[in-house]
């Protein structure tokens, strides 16, 4: 998300057609229900320590500029495919993200739900999680549907 943003905001002629993401971590602020994803694989501890890593100063609002793509303004911004789990610590990122998105006054961006799964529950071998192979065929329509639109 933070590339698509910084793709609209210097270099919006190269923005992709559309974009897919699934599970995205897009709020620095933590504020993320504590029951969320009890049964995850991602944890509250490592979901923390990514957020420090990938953004040292997440504690200061002020640098998050589009590291915290839920708190930035999304218009402008290609269809997007918000892959979620109903299992996954960041559920709740999903759901906001897509609410702001509407807020905004986005409407092409679509919100797939999927419940009793995990965190990037799409990139699991099918042989160790078979129902990867649903989420694998949601993204690709979403792509196909949009290389369509471009005919």
């Amino acid at each position: 998300m933070s590339a698509l943003l910084r793709l609209r905001d210097s270099s919006a002629n190269l923005l992709p057609l559309a974009a897919i993401v699934s599970g995205p971590f897009v709020d620095l602020s933590g504020s993320v229900d504590p029951a969320s994803g009890q049964n995850c694989i991602l944890t509250r501890s490592t979901a923390e320590a990514a957020r420090v890593v990938y953004h040292p100063t997440c504690s200061d609002q002020s640098t998050w500029a589009d590291a915290s793509p839920v708190h930035c303004h999304l218009s402008g911004l290609p269809p997007v495919f918000i892959q979620a789990a109903t299992l996954d610590y960041l559920y709740q990122d999903s759901v906001r993200l897509k609410e702001k998105a509407k807020a905004d006054g986005v409407q092409d961006w679509e919100m797939d739900v999927n419940e009793e799964v995990p965190h990037v529950f799409s990139l699991f071998p099918s042989w160790i999680l078979p129902y990867s192979k649903v989420g694998i065929r949601k993204m690709a329509a979403f792509a196909a549907e949009q290389f369509q639109r471009t005919e």
